[in-house]
């Protein structure tokens, strides 16, 4: 059994023996990029409003790209995913794929969107992220047998496939 390191930990303590399939960051560029370009198309309408606006638009973006520093949230390797601490970038913890029972991820537009690892102590363990998508996207290359919504729906393709009085033909089958 590896271990699991319960707290975060220094970078520099972490060893890493997989190869990195994924650095995921904290930061969105793109919304700024497109709106630097709209913020340009608003100034040739030539109204006092729209410059103004136009110019906040730029500069706002400006300062998103330029001055906000990014930050790592994940590295996703193919043995294991390193976690970074929001409070303290120079710490992380390291949960390695054996560790994980399954994982899962919420979603919101209200809320923060995360990713939640139930462990094999079943721990969970949240964390949350501005690239969802991009996250789940890499953990299902990663982990795909440990994604809750994948067992469900193997759990369900079971029961049909078991309750199938009718002859009924699979519903989950994915046609070619």
């Amino acid at each position: 059994m590896s271990e699991i390191q319960e707290e975060y930990v220094p970078i520099e303590q972490i060893v890493v023996t997989g190869n990195l399939v994924k650095r995921i960051m904290n930061k969105n560029i793109v919304p700024a990029i497109v709106t630097i370009p709209l913020g340009i198309l608003m100034t040739l309408l030539k109204d006092t409003a729209c410059t103004i606006v136009a110019g906040v638009l730029i500069l706002a973006a400006l300062i998103y790209l330029v001055v906000i520093k990014d930050r790592r949230t994940f590295d996703i390797y193919d043995d294991c995913v390193i976690v970074y601490d929001d409070k303290d970038r120079t710490t992380a913890r390291k949960i390695m794929n054996e560790e994980v029972f399954e994982w899962t991820f919420y979603d919101s537009s209200q809320q923060n969107s995360c990713i939640i690892f139930t462990l094999n102590d079943y721990t969970k363990f949240a964390k949350t992220t501005f690239l969802l998508a991009s996250c789940v996207d890499t953990l299902r290359k990663t982990m795909p047998e440990k994604e809750l919504r994948a067992k469900q729906l193997g759990a369900a393709r079971e029961r049909i496939k078991k309750f199938n009085p009718f002859g009924i033909q699979d519903v989950f089958k994915k046609k070619k």
